[in-house]
């Protein structure tokens, strides 16, 4: 997350979030002072170079940690339009029951538990329609699996 507030979180308003071990997710909408950046032969907006730059740094800490090399995300980063509402990724792969028990998300800020976060309700109160006495009711139903695969 630290990486992600460094690299990519002053060019976007961050919506949501959820790490899993293997995968993350974000939930942003890009703010208009995107630039063009010059990577080498790539002309990049500042925000696809900044998940470039959160990837080859996480990399960097996760090999030298694990004594590992190249790439720890595979396939390569994907983003998508959102069309559906409620991810509920870490309970879809078994790690906990309930989104409430998983720590690694923005549910625990969207619910009123923890106050601080990167996201911006804001943003989610007009882009999700946001609204704290739903969310959690909002969250517990489960979308239909058709309507999901392939999204998380």
């Amino acid at each position: 997350l630290s990486l992600y507030e460094s690299y990519i979180h002053p060019y976007v308003d961050t919506i949501a979030w959820c790490l899993i071990p293997n995968h993350f997710h974000f939930m942003i909408m890009a703010m208009e002072n995107i630039v063009e950046v010059k990577q080498g032969g790539l002309v990049l907006d500042s925000v696809a170079n900044g998940f470039r730059k959160l990837l080859s740094g996480y990399a960097h800490y996760f090999n030298s940690k694990y004594k590992h090399s190249g790439s720890v995300f595979r396939p390569k980063t994907k983003a998508k339009e959102l069309q559906v509402k409620g991810n509920k990724n870490a309970v879809r792969h078994g790690l906990v029951e309930h989104a409430s028990q998983w720590k690694y998300s923005s549910y625990s800020f969207y619910s009123g538990e923890r106050k601080k976060s990167l996201c911006n309700k804001k943003a989610a109160e007009e882009v999700c329609e946001y609204d704290i006495r739903t969310f959690r009711h909002l969250v517990e139903q489960r979308l239909p699996d058709e309507l999901v695969n392939g999204l998380f």
